[in-house]
């Protein structure tokens, strides 16, 4: 239940509550009726018609999907060139291919001829975009709870500052809020966190975490906070004592067995197939908003060759370095992710120094110190960014809800919270708006496609602006959660130290 009362005095927070509801209706029904450039919700309209097809058949749709292919490949007019063996591996989990099916449940019954028609796909791409919008409001509101019970203390000025960047930053991402699958995944998340922060046992949130995982596979990166977040907040984290790893390696295996049990019902049926969304992406380019686009991109200007190619649904980058990136970015990846580990351990090894004290438990400690973990999944969740070699600004939708709860001081959190912003816009502005220049349409033998140039310079060095940003917000979080880690421990039990403070959960009912 929301603390519908300001922290700096009595007045009730029920009208700036009202004013943001209004205000958050009225964004995204500018968004929701219209079209989007580059929306992919004809291809998951693709998928979920293979899938009616092959469940009416009795058959795979792995096999239905193959032998599609060659009709889905050839477009008559305004086609990406794309090649038949990059699209034999199927992209999405087969949890995300579920999904896409869930838009038929409230479409009406069409024959099985009709799946084709131009027809299906609009009232597909409606029915889409009206699911979408009610995981959009879901969320929203569970950003809003989050924000009264993280943070009694605030004045309702300050909450509303934080939920008005949270507007502002997916607003900035208009083009990409109902058309992609990454709203869904931030809501799983967000959902998992929260259910891990609460009283409940921390299976729940396991659970539905392995649920994000199964739907894409970015959210396993965030595996060591929510194993480190279930650990008892009474006991003392001491890393030297075997039975510690041996209880943290028990919450691991918890998260592992719900992760392989949510998949391993689609393995049963397809098999190894359900895994070739693994070899898809392990087989990627360096995509051109990528960090790693943008040091290609700088490189060109002394004299490095680049080539663009659109190939696995973006646009790549090549150059003589660009199999060396490719092949560093997962162990450049790794080591951020060890290295934010090692904070988070030191983190709550000083957060339970003085525990192992007799009394009754007070619950985890994700639940004694809520805004560290939410933190720490923000860094989790940047670092993979910086640290890949895809950087689709749709990503940007997952971070959205943990940014504009940041546990920043008032100066520190302004900048942080309209940096990102910014970095929206920036991302917006380059994609879908001045990708455009690249652009050019070629006429093969088989009818007119699309082709891109290489990037201009207006083109680059916005971009690369973005990419410094992302990566000074990053760094930002990062030595706040590392000052956070040497600072003095406060008096009290770990248990206590949340309560109606600044970043415990509110226990009042």
């Amino acid at each position: 239940m929301i603390d519908t009362h300001d922290g700096s005095g009595g007045r009730t927070a029920v009208l700036p509550l009202l004013l943001i509801a209004v205000l958050f209706l009225v964004c995204r029904l500018l968004v929701l009726p219209f079209p989007q450039p580059a929306s992919d919700v004809a291809i998951y309209a693709r998928y979920a018609r293979e899938q009616q097809t092959a469940a009416s058949r009795g058959e795979s749709f792995y096999d239905v999907h193959a032998a599609a292919l060659p009709q889905a490949t050839e477009k008559a007019e305004d086609r990406l060139v794309s090649s038949r063996a990059e699209n034999k591996d199927v992209e999405y989990p087969p949890l995300a291919l579920a999904f896409m099916r869930l838009p038929l449940l409230w479409m009406r019954q069409r024959p099985a001829d009709e799946f084709f028609s131009p027809a299906f796909v609009e009232e597909y791409r409606s029915a889409y975009r009206l699911g979408m919008a009610v995981i959009d409001a879901g969320l929203f509101a569970l950003v809003v709870v989050l924000a009264f019970r993280l943070f009694p203390r605030e004045s309702s000025r300050e909450r509303m500052g934080r939920l008005l960047a949270y507007l502002a930053g997916t607003m900035a991402l208009w083009h990409l809020l109902y058309d992609r699958l990454d709203l869904l995944q931030a809501a799983l998340v967000m959902l998992s966190l929260a259910l891990l922060l609460s009283r409940l046992h921390y299976a729940w949130s396991f659970a539905v975490l392995a649920l994000a995982v199964n739907f894409k596979l970015a959210p396993v990166v965030l595996a060591p906070v929510w194993v480190v977040a279930a650990w008892p907040a009474h006991e003392r984290l001491a890393l030297s004592r075997p039975r510690v790893w041996a209880a943290l390696a028990a919450r691991a295996g918890l998260l592992l067995g719900l992760t392989v049990g949510c998949f391993l019902p689609f393995y049963l049926a397809d098999g190894s197939r359900t895994l070739g969304f693994l070899a898809y992406h392990r087989a990627r380019g360096i995509e051109f908003e990528s960090l790693y686009g943008s040091l290609l991109m700088a490189l060109q200007t002394l004299g490095q060759p680049l080539a663009v190619e659109y190939s696995y649904g973006s646009i790549n980058l090549h150059s003589s370095l660009s199999p060396v990136l490719a092949a560093v970015s997962p162990w450049l990846t790794a080591g951020f992710l060890l290295g934010a580990t090692v904070l988070l351990l030191a983190h709550c090894r000083r957060l339970t120094a003085g525990s192992d004290q007799p009394g009754p438990a007070r619950g985890t400690l994700g639940q004694s110190d809520p805004s560290a973990f939410v933190s720490f999944t923000l860094l989790f969740l940047m670092l993979f960014i910086v640290g890949n070699k895809v950087f689709s600004p749709q990503y940007l939708l997952w971070l959205a809800p943990l940014v504009v709860l940041v546990p920043f001081p008032r100066r520190g959190r302004r900048l942080f919270l309209w940096g990102f912003v910014l970095t929206c816009v920036l991302s917006t502005i380059v994609c879908p708006m001045l990708v455009m220049d690249m652009v050019e349409r070629t006429v093969p033998q088989d009818g007119s496609a699309l082709t891109f140039k290489e990037p201009t310079a207006r083109l680059a060095v916005i971009l690369g602006i973005r990419n410094v940003l992302f990566l000074g917000l990053t760094a930002g979080l990062a030595v706040h959660l590392f000052r956070r880690a040497r600072a003095p421990r406060s008096r009290g039990r770990p248990g206590e130290q949340g309560g109606r403070g600044s970043f415990g959960l509110s226990t009042s009912k």
